[in-house]
């Protein structure tokens, strides 16, 4: 199934009036931060305004040497196209090329001549959550792998086919071929070769390795956009941060 624009969360655009002198228009944008709003007439939005426009309409003023009257422009001598315009059910990779080239895109709304705004910032933080928990669970592997290899460093292969030789799950060739079911069942039962890097028992580490397992299984073959639950996005954070600290080169001396 394609993702879409409409997942990516937008915001209403915020409007003025066509009337609204250009100086006032700013003050809106730099008191809320906004890089550009929607320009209205009649209840409808005909147009945009936009640092770049306003960069673009006071350098030609200047150059005509029509600046003087600054105070007394209305917004629209900088108005500008309501672009780019796209639906929201539109395959979520046209946002990759049109906020390549531009600092927004107008989305139409749910109602007639309603429009929603999603800029930069907007995609870059729907990613960024998107791919969050692929990120803590690579790392959180990378780490459990890394404390098995220093607390067996020596015939770790060997001692990993002798260990599944007789369990119910397959054989792994080499730690790199193990799966979060492996490294629970090997860290817990081995629990007294990890002494120096866990304080919590066996079934503790069997537990959170399992519950990173499952949330990784959803999230890899069923739910691969966000997390089901906050307590599973807490939990993975604090499976990252748990297994990263006990990590030698990470640990701090008492």
């Amino acid at each position: 199934m394609s993702h879409i624009v409409a997942e990516v969360p937008s915001h209403e655009l915020e409007t003025v009036d066509a009337q609204d002198t250009l100086i006032s228009a700013i003050e809106v944008m730099f008191e809320n931060d906004y890089t550009q709003l929607g320009i209205e007439r009649d209840g409808k939005v005909v147009g945009m305004v936009s640092y770049r426009s306003i960069s673009r309409v006071l350098s030609i003023l200047r150059k005509l040497g029509a600046d003087k009257n600054l105070s007394g422009r209305r917004v629209d001598i900088a108005i500008e196209e309501i672009s780019p315009l796209v639906e929201p059910d539109a395959d979520l990779i046209v946002l990759f090329d049109l906020l390549s080239e531009n600092p927004y895109v107008l989305v139409k709304g749910d109602e007639d001549q309603s429009l929603e705004i999603i800029t930069n910032y907007d995609l870059l933080h729907y990613l960024r959550d998107s791919i969050e928990p692929f990120l803590l669970i690579e790392d959180i592997e990378r780490s459990t792998r890394k404390l098995i290899q220093n607390a067996f460093p020596d015939n770790l292969d060997e001692e990993l086919s002798e260990f599944f030789e007789s369990k119910d799950i397959r054989t792994p060739e080499g730690i790199n071929d193990c799966s979060f079911g492996h490294y629970s069942q090997f860290v817990s039962e081995n629990r007294q070769y990890f002494g120096e890097y866990f304080e919590e028992n066996g079934d503790f580490l069997r537990r959170l390795l399992s519950e990173v397992d499952q949330i990784r299984n959803k999230i890899f073959h069923f739910r691969s956009d966000s997390y089901e639950t906050n307590m599973e996005e807490e939990l993975l954070k604090f499976a990252h941060g748990y297994f990263q600290k006990r990590l030698p080169e990470n640990k701090t001396s008492t």
